[in-house]
């Protein structure tokens, strides 16, 4: 057994992850702060010495004891303590934690990243190092009693999901995270790029992050001999070339492209280590940043640095990572070749792709959109597993398939996605035009979603007012909460942050989903939208009542309660399940148990409260600090009241009288357009 599994490597979370703690474990936050000097994006003008942190946190777990299956390691813990004895040097407070179980592991990360990431000045540091595993394209973390592969249902029961991870930074109010991983599994949260770093730190960098770095690709077998942890110590220390630019900061985005070639390099390409952001538009401009104590080493001979730099966007497919070589380096002697990289691409014929009558396709795995054949090309999208796609041309030189989407935007497709073999005509598909009052479901699991129509209403303000509120565009709304079942199916996908709402003794998988905060709803929605590649959101407090008002031609009651609203729910709904609970249709029963509105929906005045987007700013902080939930639960409403009250109230709050739908806009195929 342990023979099998000498290939799993040991894993390291860096900075981008950010860390988590149990309670003993928060005790001082750090203090550590930095100052930068940002040079204008015009090189123009004067700098500005910014304060980009004013405290650093650091999580690091080392993992040695594995005691179910998976191999013992031996410097695992030694390069954790390490690691933590250079960042406390540093300035940052550090969680440490050594062995840690599957009870703990996810604990620790979610604390570590809601308490520790509480500040949106701070910037957040993980290690953990111990075993990973990819299984089904998906990276996992190994605790310390972790299940191997070969028991599916333990593996996935004790393993941590890298999405969930993903979830948990995403949680974190903190300016910037980074995540290094010294193990061989697939980076699926994160979108790996070899992007060349600015020139100088520029205002961009101030922007939202998360970012990950592992030392090997997914099925590479990672040395448990301190390597990577040496190699990234000494990039911190100056010790080594990191610092692209010479300016004494060295950048997430450096240290990815000094430790995927120093790691390639000194393995024969054994490991090939993976950097990139999260993937998600809220979290993927910024750059975390560390403060080199030292004077950064100056390469012998002067080329060591654009070496690096050429090395690892030789292969790349965009025309302005050379040209920004050309103006970094203009002394550099691999110019010729990047100008020449540079005038082929520019000149590629287009004749390289040949047009195809338009077919579907069958994606056979999880497949990305790029904007250019090649997997260095920006991703724009995704499409899920058995979704179908329209296939319009086909690289003559190259294995990538071009597609048309929904909303006509061309991208590109590897063809190791794609199945000829199911290929069908698109005159047999119908129409996805997408009529008022039509049901539909983006895929098996996802929720039945109800197309409004356009038109404009009285909605009422936070104090009860009235104002006139346009809906230029149909959008589509979900029928009826978010149920149980739903809920499962984003677990089962990796989403949701694992989490997994209470249930009461009476409940069926197709009633609402309740007992989840305005936190979890997102993640549920962020899921489905990386699942199916469609925008879906939590809907607005007014398209809520443009709904629940039947497109505002009922005029209903609507008033803004309290907590203690909130709370005397919760505590009707407390005790044992009642029979004429049943009777009404609440939070127990199916989401269908009463008849739909004249619009279509279910459950706007019954059933569950619901999460919407709206949320109120805080006078200090200047960011939302609470959220609104509209409807009324169904205790609230036996009597048959019509009422639509709104509360407002913390988004990591969770009551069992709480749940939530979803909306999405439609794309101008289903409009018609």
């Amino acid at each position: 057994m342990v023979g099998r599994y000498q290939s799993f490597c040991v894993v390291l979370l860096s900075a981008g992850l950010l860390l988590g703690a149990l309670s003993a474990a928060f005790a001082n936050a750090g203090q550590r702060g930095i100052e930068i000097e940002i040079i204008p994006d015009d090189s123009k003008g004067q700098t500005d010495v910014v304060n980009l942190y004013r405290s650093s946190h650091a999580l690091v777990i080392g993992i040695d004891a594995y005691s179910n299956g998976w191999p013992r390691l031996h410097n695992a813990v030694a390069d954790a303590r390490a690691v933590a004895e250079s960042l406390r040097q540093r300035g940052f407070s550090v969680d440490y934690f050594e062995n840690t179980t599957s009870d703990n592991l996810r604990q620790v990360f979610r604390r570590f990243f809601i308490e520790r990431g509480a500040s949106p000045d701070s910037r957040l540091f993980v290690w953990f190092a111990g075993h990973g595993h990819t299984l089904d394209g998906e990276g996992f973390i190994i605790p310390s009693d972790g299940a191997t592969p070969d028991d599916d249902t333990g593996f996935r029961r004790t393993a941590l999901h890298l999405r969930d991870i993903g979830n948990f930074a995403r949680l974190a109010r903190s300016r910037h995270s980074l995540a290094v991983f010294d193990s061989c599994f697939a980076g699926t949260v994160f979108g790996a790029t070899r992007a060349l770093p600015p020139p100088a730190v520029r205002r961009a960098v101030l922007n939202p992050v998360r970012q990950f770095l592992t030392s090997g690709s997914a099925n590479q077998k990672v040395s448990d001999d301190g390597l990577f942890r040496r190699l990234f110590l000494e990039a911190l220390d100056g010790k080594r070339p990191a610092d692209a630019n010479g300016d004494g900061y060295l950048t997430a985005s450096e240290l990815g492209l000094f430790m995927g070639d120093a790691v390639s390099n000194y393995t024969g390409n054994g490991q090939t280590p993976q950097f990139g952001p999260l993937r998600d538009p809220l979290y993927d401009k910024g750059d975390f940043v560390f403060l080199l104590d030292h004077q950064p080493m100056t390469p012998s001979g002067g080329h060591q640095t654009d070496a690096i730099v050429w090395n690892s966007l030789r292969d790349s497919q965009r025309p302005e990572d050379f040209q920004l070589f050309i103006d970094t380096y203009p002394e550099s002697p691999f110019v010729p070749f990047a100008a020449n990289r540079l005038s082929a691409l520019r000149t590629k014929p287009a004749g390289l792709i040949d047009p195809m009558d338009t077919v579907l396709y069958v994606i056979v795995d999880r497949a990305n959109h790029r904007r250019e054949p090649g997997v260095g090309s920006e991703r724009v999208g995704q499409s899920v597993r058995d979704a179908a796609v329209q296939v319009t041309g086909k690289l003559r030189d190259a294995p990538w398939f071009r597609i048309r989407r929904e909303d006509d935007q061309t991208v590109f497709i590897h063809a190791s996605l794609l199945s000829p073999e199911k290929r069908t005509d698109v005159s047999e598909v119908r129409s996805s035009v997408r009529q008022p009052g039509d049901l539909f479901s983006d895929c098996k699991t996802c929720p039945e979603m109800l197309v409004t129509r356009s038109g404009r209403f009285m909605a009422s303000s936070s104090r009860n007012n009235s104002r006139l509120f346009d809906i230029p565009e149909p959008f589509a709304i979900s029928s009826h909460e978010i149920t149980r079942s739903e809920w499962a199916a984003c677990l089962e996908g990796g989403g949701c942050g694992g989490y997994q709402p209470k249930a009461h003794e009476a409940v069926s998988d197709e009633t609402p989903v309740s007992h989840v905060s305005w936190d979890d709803a997102m993640a549920y929605v962020r899921w489905l939208s990386e699942s199916t590649g469609l925008p879906y959101r939590l809907p607005s407090d007014a398209e809520w009542e443009y709904v629940a008002t039947e497109f505002g031609l009922v005029q209903r009651d609507v008033a803004d309660q309290s907590l203690q609203d909130v709370v005397r729910d919760e505590r009707r709904i407390g005790g044992p399940f009642q029979p004429d609970e049943r009777r009404i249709g609440g939070p127990f029963q199916p989401v269908d148990a009463r008849a739909a509105n004249t619009a279509g929906a279910y459950g706007m005045t019954d059933g569950v409260r619901e999460w919407v987007a709206d949320c109120r700013i805080g006078q200090e902080t200047r960011r939302c600090v609470t959220h609104a939930v509209r409807g009324a639960a169904t205790l609230e409403n036996e009597n048959g009241d019509v009422t639509l009250p709104r509360v407002w109230i913390e988004p990591d709050a969770r009551s069992p009288v709480i749940g939530f739908r979803i909306a999405r806009d439609l794309v101008k195929r289903e409009l018609g357009q």
